[in-house]
């Protein structure tokens, strides 16, 4: 028979094992939520709903299921065609440690790149 001390450690293990694969399959879900899988680019929206406030052209990142909108502010002018309300983007970002323009209180500045309409 197994003692206490065996039957302990393979009860921890199955334990831990079990809740790695739980996390594992929730930070997948997360991760793909505003991805275009095909080529791993993030999916937002161009606003203009805080340009009163000074913050011009945002892109909102947001999923109603899983977080909150994330709002980012773009370092350089977008494109003509592209910086129009509620046009849908793919794009990359790389958040950036700057301060926002004067009276931007919402969301942070982020260099984008490969930025196309979805």
């Amino acid at each position: 028979m197994l003692n206490k001390k065996v039957i302990f450690l393979i009860l921890i293990g199955f334990i831990c094992l079990c809740n790695s694969c739980k996390s594992h399959q929730k930070s997948e879900v997360v991760n793909s939520i505003n991805l275009d899988l095909a080529d791993k680019r993030t999916i937002g929206y161009i606003s203009h709903k805080y340009k009163a406030d000074g913050c011009g052209s945002v892109i909102i990142i947001s999923d109603l299921n899983y977080q909150p909108e994330v709002v980012i502010i773009p370092k350089d002018p977008l494109p003509k065609e592209i910086d129009k309300e509620g046009v849908k983007i793919k794009f990359n970002y790389r958040k950036l440690k700057m301060p926002n323009p004067n009276g931007c209180n919402i969301g942070g500045m982020a260099e984008i790149s490969e930025i196309s309409i979805k």
